[in-house]
This record gives C-alpha cells, structure tokens and sequence, in this order.
C-alpha cells in the first residue's frame, strides 16, 4: 500500500511540475485550437480575404496570436478596420483567453507577401 501511496505521489508532483514548467515557457497553440483559427479565417476567402504569418503562443494561462490579414487594396481603412474586429471577435470567442492583434495589407503588394521582414529588428 505504501508504494502505491509513493507512485501517486511521485505522479502527482511529476505532473505539477511539468504543469508549472510549462506555464513559464511560451508554447504554441494546441492544434485543435489552429484549426479553429485557420477556419475562421479560411471562410472569408470569398470575399478575397487571405491570411499569412499566424503566430501564436500560450504563456500561462493566456493565448497570443499575431496574423496579417490581406484584403483588396481598394478597401477603406474603415472597412479593413470592420474586418479585422469582426474576425477578432469571432477568434476570442472560439479560443477563449486569447490576445489578437491583426496587421491588415493590401493583397495586391508584393511587399505584403515578404515574411522575412518580420524577422528583422
């Protein structure tokens, strides 16, 4: 009885640890949780919306997503705004805890397509 007693207990603090840890190092989103974001963001292809440079990342209890969302360049500001509120929502409501920051372009750009930009200081 008594090493059974042990074995929980060695359990029980590996997973508290592991826990822990965890909650110190950011993480990426499970993958579930990607889907449900490449889905959101997937059902706005027909009205010529694309998305690129998802990121995210879980630090304790909190999820952080960064994407650029590309809409027509003959857009207004006012509504590429409108789009990128209506898909937060939608991405806060379908991950909870979430931080999203959108980074709207004009899909037309060359430039708007270029990742490694992100990468520089």
């Amino acid at each position: 009885m008594a090493l059974l007693v042990a074995a929980n207990i060695l359990f029980t603090g590996y997973r508290l640890l592991r826990r822990s840890a965890l909650g110190l190092m950011d993480i990426s989103l499970p993958a579930e949780d990607l889907k449900k974001i490449q889905d959101i963001m997937n059902s706005y292809q027909s009205e010529g919306i694309r998305f690129h440079a998802l990121r995210t990342r879980r630090a304790a209890a909190v999820n952080y997503i960064a994407v650029h969302i590309l809409v027509p360049g003959d857009w207004t500001v006012e509504r590429g705004h409108q789009l990128a509120e209506e898909i937060e929502v939608k991405v806060r409501d379908a991950v909870p805890n979430t931080r999203i920051v959108t980074h709207i372009e004009p899909v037309e750009d060359a430039i708007s397509l270029q990742d490694a930009l992100l990468e520089q200081e």
